[in-house]
């Protein structure tokens, strides 16, 4: 009987060491994980715990790549097969599904973007729009988290903000460009209520800055996305304020190496390790459309001034999730 037991394990054993390598090779080629969905989704989730909400044009590409920087354990995954190259980065999975039910549907496909992570990554998701998609974004991301079984209270948020004037026309002139070089792609969500594209940067901003024409805007349009506080208030009322680092592109410049790893910390990776960086790597700057001088910023400044005084006030309510030093306070220059 005891020979009979040790020869059934040692079979047993054996099959199972056959599976397992069998099983790594098929999956494998050339070390990259094929696409066949997320690993262990049974009994091990893995969802992303850190979002890089925006602002659009305010230095989040930046940002991002510095994060990434050696000794960093944070991964940002890959494009799914069809999707644009930047969707590396950026998933815009919560602002285009329609509801939670959608969002845990294709919840598993969204985690592909992540197949190329190792054990003990931390996952990002990079997505500018998020911020300004305030209106739905914090719900349904709240909503489809707590529908899987997520831990919502681990996840971490970053927000860098930029001068609102000087952010709305690099917004306009980018946008403008990416417009008229692609024709508006399929990917990019048409503004069906903005329509003059083909105007100058001034014209634009004329025409949005009208009393009569404004208040119908939303969402990402470049005028409305620089109403910061509007936008953090939304995700606070869904997610803990202490959830949040907020930082100005200002700061990020002024002093990179101190505000990276302040920004690392709050995402929960290993600052100290991070390999420091002299200058941050220049990434869609905004500088498209040169030649389309604009002459408006005194009115767009009257525009945000109502807007920045809420920030303020925003701020001093919640100092903590601001990220202020007396070397380099949080502002706007």
């Amino acid at each position: 009987m005891s020979y009979g037991y040790q020869y059934s394990v040692s079979i047993s054993v054996g099959s199972l060491w056959l599976w397992v390598v069998v099983s790594l090779v098929c999956s494998t080629v050339n070390g990259e994980w094929l696409e066949q969905g997320p690993r262990n989704t049974e009994s091990k989730r893995v969802e992303s715990t850190v979002f890089l909400l925006g602002a659009m044009k305010s230095g989040t590409t930046s940002l991002s790549e510095a994060m990434l920087g050696g000794g960093s354990n944070l991964c940002q995954g890959v494009p799914l097969q069809g999707e644009p190259y930047f969707y590396g980065k950026e998933k815009h999975f919560f602002d285009a599904i329609k509801d939670a039910d959608e969002g845990v549907s294709k919840f598993d496909e969204y985690l592909k973007h992540y197949r190329v992570c190792e054990e003990g990554n931390i996952l990002m998701d990079e997505t500018p729009n998020y911020l300004c998609r305030s209106a739905t974004a914090p719900r349904l991301l709240k909503e489809v988290y707590e529908k899987i079984g997520a831990n919502v209270s681990a996840l971490r948020f970053i927000v860098v903000l930029r001068e609102p004037v000087a952010r709305a026309i690099s917004h306009f002139k980018h946008t403008a460009r990416m417009r008229a070089k692609n024709n508006i792609q399929t990917h990019i969500r048409p503004w069906t209520h903005i329509r003059p594209w083909n105007l100058t940067c001034d014209k634009y901003f004329e025409y949005v800055l009208d009393p009569s024409k404004h208040t119908h805007f939303s969402g990402c349009e470049p005028l409305n996305a620089g109403r910061y506080h509007l936008q953090l208030k939304d995700w606070f009322r869904h997610f803990d304020p202490s959830q949040f680092m907020v930082l100005t592109l200002d700061q990020l410049l002024k002093e990179t190496d101190r505000v990276l790893k302040a920004v690392v910390s709050h995402a929960g990776g290993p600052a100290k390790k991070l390999t420091p960086r002299k200058i941050l790597v220049r990434a869609n700057s905004g500088s498209e459309l040169a030649d389309d001088k604009c002459q408006v910023t005194l009115e767009l400044k009257e525009f945000y001034k109502p807007h920045n005084r809420e920030l303020k006030k925003l701020e001093d309510h919640h100092p903590n999730v601001f990220f202020s030093v007396k070397e380099n306070p949080f502002k706007f220059e």
